[in-house]
């Protein structure tokens, strides 16, 4: 007969397997879907500008949706020169409008 304390055991073995994996799929697909590379300068529909520094994910709300890529960088001036205060901006690709700029 299995105890409570087993169960516990077991069930929380399993359940950290299935957030491992889960990882895994979000990393997976932020990897093989992001758009910009290190280095890129891009540009969201505000006119925000960043130079892009790393790329990271959020893991979905819902089963029904896919991970959202977030870029940070250095925010850029309209002449693309970096900011005098050195603000550091994230822009999200769930903004389909992102463009590369160079």
């Amino acid at each position: 007969m299995m105890k409570d304390a087993e169960f516990v055991d077991k069930y929380n073995e399993i359940r950290k397997q299935c957030e491992d994996q889960i990882t895994r799929l979000c990393i997976d697909f932020a990897e093989e879907n992001k758009r910009f590379k290190v280095g890129d300068i891009i540009q969201d529909s505000y006119g925000n500008l960043i130079k892009m520094e790393s790329v990271k994910y959020r893991k979905p709300y819902h089963l029904s949706d896919t991970p959202v890529l977030y870029y940070f960088g250095k925010a850029l001036t309209k002449k693309l020169q970096p900011r005098k205060d050195g603000e550091l901006k994230t822009l999200s690709d769930h903004n389909l409008d992102l463009t590369k700029i160079k």
